[in-house]
């Protein structure tokens, strides 16, 4: 009977799954979604670039002072 009990202690210590090993496998899955992100954004143009506005129909003034206004409620 303490035989079986002493297996049945060691089969539990071999299939537990260690938290380190979850750790492990947890910042291997966070390093492979992060690379993948960093290459997937690598082959974009600059986002914000001025595009060929002179094919574009205009009005107005080009060199007319440019205002801003906004309107918010963050205080």
């Amino acid at each position: 009977m303490a035989k079986t009990r002493r297996r049945q202690k060691s089969q539990a210590k071999k299939s537990a799954i260690s938290p380190m090993m979850i750790a492990a496998v947890v910042g291997a899955a966070i390093l492979i979604v992060g690379g993948l992100i960093l290459i997937s954004n690598q082959g974009k143009p600059g986002s914000g670039a001025a595009s060929d506005v002179a094919r574009y129909p205009t009005l107005g003034n080009p060199n007319a002072a440019v205002v801003i206004e906004d309107y918010s409620d963050f205080g």
